[in-house]
């Protein structure tokens, strides 16, 4: 799945960030919540990790 999140009528790319989250890992699928805590958690970070000092996660 495809996402790409900005602000509020943003169109200019270097503004957007987008993320590619496959649906599959192994033999399950992921559920929507899932897509949306991974998407939440690395817009936003976490409490344990913050945003700034995250990398991007392997999806493999």
């Amino acid at each position: 799945m495809r996402v790409v999140l900005g602000d509020k009528d943003e169109y200019v790319p270097d503004q957007l960030a987008a993320y590619e989250v496959p649906l599959r890992t192994g033999d399950e699928l992921r559920t929507p919540h899932d897509v949306a805590a991974v998407l939440r958690t690395v817009h936003t970070g976490t409490h344990i990790y913050p945003r700034d000092r995250g990398s991007t996660p392997s999806w493999e």
